[in-house]
């Protein structure tokens, strides 16, 4: 399954804008509104106007399999302390903990007939406020802040399709719009060495 996906942020009245213009009714939480060649023709042409493509990553997958995609910053900071027993002493270790920020896209397309997808997507884009520190006796520990939009939905489709999704971003008053173009490939269109992954718009959307 090669599944190319848009990822759109727009505010709140540029995403009515931008429905409007390619006439769809926008989509309720978690649900999967299904688009035509022209109509998603017309979303690209809108947010490529208003400089709103944050992304446009293709992932080819097995049937069943998940793909990911991570895009931002990884960050390590001391959560806690844990005590350590010795001999003749007590020693707080240091708890290490890793956060991630930026986009973390994940997708499974299964086959539930031989002309029947099942997709899935979970999608989270994130952004660290701050990294608070509190002071204890071990050494000082960091609590991070993060704002987050997140966008997950399952829906069935026949051997192509494209859906758009929408759900709010990380940046107040602003929105996330995923339209993603799924297309079962056989055998031999998987062994293609020129299958276009990156960027998909070359597609088409």
């Amino acid at each position: 399954v090669l599944t190319s996906t848009w990822i759109l942020r727009l505010s709140s009245e540029e995403t009515r804008q931008a429905l409007q213009e390619c006439l769809v009714q926008p989509p309720g939480d978690g649900e999967a509104r299904p688009l035509d060649e022209e109509q998603g023709r017309k979303l690209i042409s809108f947010c490529e106007r208003q400089k709103a493509v944050l992304a446009a990553p293709a992932i080819l997958t097995f049937n069943g399999q998940r793909g990911n995609i991570v895009s931002g910053e990884q960050r390590a900071y001391t959560k806690g302390y844990t005590l350590c027993m010795t001999d003749d002493s007590e020693i707080w270790d240091p708890e290490i903990a890793y956060l991630q920020t930026g986009i973390l896209y994940d997708i499974q397309g299964s086959f539930q007939g031989p002309d029947t997808l099942r997709m899935s997507v979970d999608f989270k884009v994130s952004e660290l406020l701050r990294m608070r520190q509190i002071d204890t006796p071990y050494g000082m520990m960091e609590v991070p802040e993060v704002r987050e939009g997140r966008i997950q939905s399952q829906w069935t489709q026949g051997r192509e399709g494209r859906v758009l999704l929408l759900g709010d971003s990380e940046e107040p008053g602003k929105k996330i719009l995923l339209l993603v173009k799924s297309v079962a490939l056989s055998t031999e269109e998987t062994k293609t060495p020129s299958a276009p992954l990156n960027p998909p718009g070359r597609r088409g959307p």
